[in-house]
This record gives structure tokens, sequence and C-alpha cells, in this order.
């Protein structure tokens, strides 16, 4: 479906009934769909969102920004009749969402965040990967990375087709299978060069998830793998016990992918934590609890 807001056409596609619940992204619906488990369907109007410049979506990528996103989000929502609507993102597009709960927290009722980095860029990465992952990760992540054409590395955020083949042959540093094959979920997907440029280049840099969520007034939920080497659950655990508002979980058998890993556990997290409509406090422990 399209809903034409703010001078441009928004894809948007609706799956499942209850509360509604915008999931954001700048990649296909498709990508998202496959990740959400289906039981989230049943719990809520699951409002596949592909943001301005992405996708089927209209718009130049030079125009986004966290601004014209919530602006844009917004929007769409006052159009479908919603009052108000929880929002889901998913890695680095958990930004947008926290970002339109900061701009519009009369009109957003949850933030849920999964896998979304604490700071970009984290200077933990390495570390966190050279201290933590066991030899049989580090090996399955060098056969992975041999596996690829050379002109892979030069080209991931020049070539859509470089971004993808990427993403779903090295998996030893975000599944918590290392030998995943995650070619199926990312079959069909696009990542224009322009909008991955911009994302990684320009919007998310300089960010601090404990200085915008410092400010937001909207409950948020952060959803952690504890084998998440892009985004280590220790830049969170840090510095972050006394940010209001906010409860965070690390979930114990899951890596970047949580929805796709440990899909029930997921599942009934986010649906305890949008059916209690209230301020709740940050509980948090690496064995994953809140």
């Amino acid at each position: 479906m399209q809903s034409r807001v703010n001078g441009v056409d928004l894809h948007y596609e609706v799956v499942g009934s209850g509360a509604p619940m915008f999931v954001v992204g700048l990649l296909e619906c498709e990508l998202y769909q496959r990740m959400l488990p289906q039981s989230m369907a049943e719990q809520f109007q699951l409002i596949y969102v592909e943001l301005r410049g992405s996708g089927r979506s209209g718009g130049d990528p030079s125009s986004v920004s966290f601004a014209s996103v919530a602006a844009d989000l917004d929007a769409l929502r006052a159009e479908l009749g919603l009052d108000r609507v929880a929002v889901l993102g998913h890695a680095i597009h958990g930004l947008f969402a926290a970002y339109y709960g900061l701009r519009h927290p009369g009109t957003v009722s949850h933030v849920v965040m999964a896998s979304t980095p604490a700071i970009v860029p984290d200077d933990t990465v390495e570390e966190f990967w050279r201290t933590d992952a066991s030899p049989e990760r580090r090996a399955a992540f060098e056969r992975q990375l041999w596996s690829l054409p050379a002109d892979v590395f030069d080209e991931v955020y020049a070539s859509s087709e470089a971004f993808t083949r990427y993403r779903a042959t090295v998996t030893a540093d975000t599944w918590y299978q290392p030998d995943f094959d995650a070619k199926w979920l990312w079959e069909g997907i696009t990542a224009p060069p322009a909008l991955t440029e911009h994302l990684y280049g320009t919007l998310a840099p300089g960010w601090n998830a404990a200085t915008v969520l410092r400010e937001l007034d909207v409950p948020v939920f952060v959803a952690l793998g504890r084998w998440d080497y892009r985004v280590p659950y220790l830049s969170w655990l840090r510095g972050l016990a006394d940010v209001p508002h906010v409860t965070m979980r690390v979930f114990d058998q899951s890596a970047h992918w949580i929805a796709l890993e440990e899909p029930d556990e997921f599942a009934d997290a986010v649906a305890d934590f949008v059916g209690v409509n209230q301020q709740v406090s940050c509980g948090c422990s690496e064995s994953g609890g809140v």
C-alpha cells in the first residue's frame, strides 16, 4: 500500500491485528516480515514501513534525516487514523525508532530497539571479538571471509549486491550458530548505495543512546543478543543503568537476529513490555533478564 505524506509516497504493509506497531527500516518490508515471529501478528497490528528514499517509497536518499523520518511516520499514523503507535527498529534502524519517540512522545506509546548499537562508532567491537569469540567462531569467520570475492570488501557500501552478499555469507559474528546460512533471509533484498552510504556515513556516526534516551519520555525496550559481535551488549550495560524509562534484556542464545533465534522469547518479551503501559526502570544482567 502507498500513502502520500510530506510530499513523498511511503510504501507500507499491514499484517495482523491488535495493538498497532510500526516496524521501520530502510530495506524492503520482506526482510522484516521474514525476521519477526508469526506469533507477533496475533498480538500486534504490524505496520511495516519502507522509510522515504528506500524500497518502494519515494524521496531522495539525501532527504532522509531523523527529523524527516519522524515527521513522515507521524503523518502516516494520522493518515491511518491511529491515536498512538508503538515503533520497532532492528539494528541501525532502531535509531529512527528512538528519534520518532523523542520527537513525538504524545503519539508514540513504546519504542522497541532490537540489536541497535549503543554508540556509533563503537570502539569496543574489535576488543569484544578478540577477547570473547571462541576459536571455532573465529575459524568460521575466516572461512566465510575467504569464500567471498576480494572486491566485495571494497564495495560493501558501494554495491547493493555486495552489501547483501556480505550480510548473507559472513554470519559468524552475527548469528548464535556461527555457520548459519542466511542467504534465504537476504534473497531479493536491495540496499541502494546512495542510501547505505548516507545512513552509515552521515546519519549514524555520532549516535549515543545514553544521550538520546535520557531526553526521551517514552518507555523503551532494548533487546540485545549475548553473542552479537557487531553490537556488543556490554556497551549498553556501561553507564546506562540510571536512564529512566528503559528496560534492557540480554538474550542468551541469540546474536544479532534475536527475533529469528529466540522467536518465542522475543515475541513474549515485546508483548509483555507493550502490554504494560507504564514507565519501567532499567534492570540489566548478562545472564538475560530484566
